[in-house]
């Protein structure tokens, strides 16, 4: 069993979230952003934005979705967390807790 740590690669010590992906790799929500770990290395995820912390990891039709903690929504695509900037009247009030995506959908 081999063990992880900042001295063998590990981003950061402050991870908010993990998720196994569909693609198998293991996503990790930290202080830096999000991180991909495919068994060997860690890579971080560039940002198309402003880089920030990252929580709330989900999938969602082989989609990562992910948020920060200003309740700003990030998806992957092409190796590049995205901001989702057009969000639903309900959900861009500012008082969302938590969310979930299904099938595409923002509930």
């Amino acid at each position: 069993m081999k063990h992880y740590g900042q001295s063998n690669g590990l981003p950061n010590i402050q991870i908010y979230d993990l998720l196994g992906g569909t693609d198998h790799m293991l996503y990790l929500g930290t202080a830096n952003g999000l991180y991909r770990f495919n068994g060997i290395r860690f890579d971080r995820i560039a940002f198309e934005g402003q880089p920030t912390s990252i929580s709330f990891i989900s999938e969602s039709n082989e989609v990562i979705w992910c948020k920060d903690f200003s309740n700003r929504l990030f998806y992957l695509r092409n190796d590049t967390l995205r901001e989702l900037t057009q969000l639903p009247k309900p959900l861009n009030s500012g008082i969302l807790v938590n969310y979930q995506v299904v099938d595409s959908n923002i509930y």
